[in-house]
């Protein structure tokens, strides 16, 4: 499994770097790295190139301009200009590199020790690296070339030296990423030694960043060889180095100014050069890939008619779409869902994992990334959200919506109390004074069944379990009284026992405030025991919405259908095969023509593959389907064992005949919605 792990990573890291290799490092990265082969390339061919000697005296007129004999000119003793510069590369660029591989050789050994070994080995390495960092990194480094002399190995070794503290930090960091990951627990699990581990799995990893700071590692390196041959404490005369030539010029800046311009140019472009190899480099290998893709033009959304609210519904989304541009294309991740919801309800949202459920809750709260492009309409209490700026919005976020977060760890700030989170909205929003503040936090954490809440604002998140946390989100979520409140998987990670506390909690909370609350959900029984109304989602669109005890009952949609006989029960045999659906989600860059489920659905016929199908009605379900079940063949029911075969489509069509005629509709109703949320 270690192995499968470790080569799964590494394959998905090449298959990384091949595709920004191939052309999404950009044109920036492609010139600087030419410039750096092209400088590192007449470094190392000086001698057989047709340049005049380094130290070669009246090769051309004293102080002439650039010619075509002496492209960058000579000096004042008629050198060629051209020549020392290419000769300096070798002094500058051979600093560069090898204090860059000393410091790395051996800084990496000590960071991969203290991020590794961690405790007293991290401790002591740690505070001797720390003051190490803390002493004047020029006062050493003029102190020892002053004391033991200007010489390119002195240099060399002095810089080489002051980059081991900036190395065993980065490669700490990089250490303690991954010490912990679960490819490396794994190789722990299976005894494997240390020795073992460090050089399969942890080193590999730690290379990929060091890699990018070692060329912005020489770029550093590169300026201070030429700040300390400025002040003349690097190689000596005659040997030429860039910031000895530019020292050597400066007397000659009003006659002739190109003694300075040539080499200080060409330490310009070269460092400016390895800082964005070294900058794209890491970006190459970041999570985030969003600035190595190109950036691609975003589509527009027809902007929707402006629409009437249905009668006193407290939230109205109506032809919502969400798409998102990314390389690949176009994604729809919320495609024309519309609904209606009350004061006093509960409108659970279900669907496999992409299926657009959390997209759907951040378009209404319109937490979107850069790229998404939203239409349609989302009102709250008449108001419509999609016309609010972000200034207007941070005047909802928070009062009138509120929003519960599937994981509380990552909902929650590692490094600041729980008092000061709860209590922030309160002062920000609501504008209460500290002491007032604190006394609300009080009440709203003992309202969440926090005992000793007063205690409690003291304690920072990983203090406390995650049934404590997440009812510490909730409290936060409910601190201004917001109008409806999103739980988004709110339970997914808790046990039974927690998650039915935290449910229960949810219910009380909607009952004494009055609110409604949207709830996203896996947990078809948790749906089943608290939802109002259902809404199930796939391919980003509705294909599924009516009361949940009529969803559960009598499911329309095959794929809810499917859903329902998926859940495990209780009543099933010992050793039973759990029923899964076949097949797997389509791709939302590139959905089939026809019905995105028909691939999986055992009633598809040709005509699932030619029209989609719209949303029908038939009181009080709405189901997209063109061969709906039966509502007499009830889904709890269809299967209960292996051996329970599924109707031919033939026998769908005929059953599907003989149910009364639903009517067709774009979209439900204004009056349908009311009448729905009314029962």
């Amino acid at each position: 499994m270690r192995r499968r792990l470790g080569r799964g990573l590494g394959r998905g890291l090449g298959r990384g770097l091949g595709r920004g290799l191939g052309g999404r490092l950009g044109p920036a990265f492609w010139l600087a790295a030419c410039w750096i082969g092209l400088v590192l390339l007449a470094a190392v061919l000086a001698d057989l190139l047709p340049l005049a000697r380094y130290d070669e005296t009246l090769a051309g007129p004293p102080q002439s301009g650039p010619s075509a004999a002496h492209p960058f000119g000579t000096d004042g003793l008629g050198r060629d200009v051209l020549s020392r510069v290419v000769y300096g590369a070798r002094v500058s660029l051979g600093v560069g590199v090898g204090a860059v591989l000393l410091g790395l050789g051996i800084g990496a050994p000590l960071g991969i020790l203290a991020g590794y070994r961690r405790k007293a080995a991290d401790a002591v390495i740690m505070a001797v690296n720390d003051v190490a960092q803390a002493f004047p990194a020029l006062v050493f480094a003029l102190a020892v070339v002053a004391f033991a002399g200007a010489s390119l190995r002195n240099v060399l070794i002095v810089l080489g030296v002051l980059g081991i503290p900036s190395w065993v930090r980065l490669i700490r960091g990089a250490t303690l990423t991954f010490a912990e990951r679960e490819f490396v627990l794994a190789a722990r699990v299976l005894g494997t030694r240390d020795r073992r581990i460090l050089w399969r799995e942890i080193i590999p990893n730690v290379a990929v960043p060091a890699a990018s700071y070692a060329f912005i590692g020489m770029a550093v390196v590169v300026v201070a060889e030429g700040s300390l041959a400025f002040l003349g404490l690097s190689v000596q005369a005659p040997t030429p180095t860039w910031g000895g030539l530019i020292n050597e010029g400066r007397t000659l800046m009003e006659t002739a100014p190109h003694v300075v311009l040539a080499p200080s140019v060409v330490m310009f472009l070269t460092v400016l050069s390895f800082n964005l190899v070294g900058d794209r480099l890491r970006s190459l290998t970041d999570v985030r890939e969003s600035g190595l893709e190109p950036v691609r033009q975003a589509p527009e959304i027809a902007a929707p008619a402006p629409i009437a609210p249905v009668g006193d519904a407290l939230l109205q989304v109506e032809g919502l779409r969400t798409h998102l541009v990314t390389p690949r294309g176009l994604v729809k991740a919320v495609d024309g869902v519309s609904f209606a919801l009350d004061r006093g309800r509960t409108l659970a949202i279900v669907g496999e994992s992409g299926s657009g459920k959390s997209m759907l809750i951040r378009s209404i709260l319109g937490l979107l990334p850069g790229t998404a492009v939203r239409g349609g309409h989302v009102l709250l209490s008449g108001d419509d959200l999609t016309a609010y700026g972000p200034a207007e919005m941070r005047s909802v976020l928070g009062l009138r919506l509120g929003t519960v977060f599937q994981d509380p760890m990552t909902a929650l700030n590692p490094v600041r109390t729980i008092g000061t989170q709860v209590t922030e909205p309160l002062r920000v929003h609501l504008r209460m004074s500290r002491r007032e503040a604190r006394d609300e936090a009080v009440r709203l954490l003992a309202s969440v069944g926090i005992p000793d809440p007063a205690r409690m604002l003291r304690r920072y998140p990983h203090q406390l379990s995650g049934g404590m946390r997440q009812r510490v989100t909730i409290a936060m979520a409910l601190s201004c009284r917001p109008d409806v409140l999103f739980a988004d998987e709110p339970t997914t990670a808790l046990d039974v026992t927690i998650q039915d506390q935290v449910l229960r909690l949810l219910h009380r909370l909607r009952e004494e405030r009055d609110m409604a609350v949207v709830l996203v959900s896996h947990d078809l029984s948790v749906v089943a025991q608290w939802a109002d109304e259902v809404i199930v989602m796939y391919a980003g669109r509705v294909v599924e919405r009516g009361p949940a005890a009529e969803v559960f009952a009598r499911p329309r949609m095959p794929y809810t259908e499917a859903l329902l006989q998926a859940a495990p029960r209780l009543t099933d045999p010992v050793h039973h095969r759990l029923r899964v659906i076949p097949g797997r989600p389509p791709d939302l860059v590139d959905l089939p023509q026809g019905c995105a489920f028909r691939a999986r659905c055992p009633y598809a016929t040709p005509r699932c593959a030619e029209d989609a199908p719209p949303l029908l009605t038939d009181h009080p379900h709405t189901y997209a389907c063109w061969h709906p079940r039966p509502t007499q063949n009830p889904a709890t029911t269809t299967a209960t064992g292996e051996g329970a075969a599924a109707p031919s489509p033939s026998e769908n069509g005929e059953r599907a005949a003989a149910a009364p005629p639903p009517t067709r509709v774009g979209s439900p109703s204004s009056a349908e919605r009311g009448e729905q949320s009314g029962r």
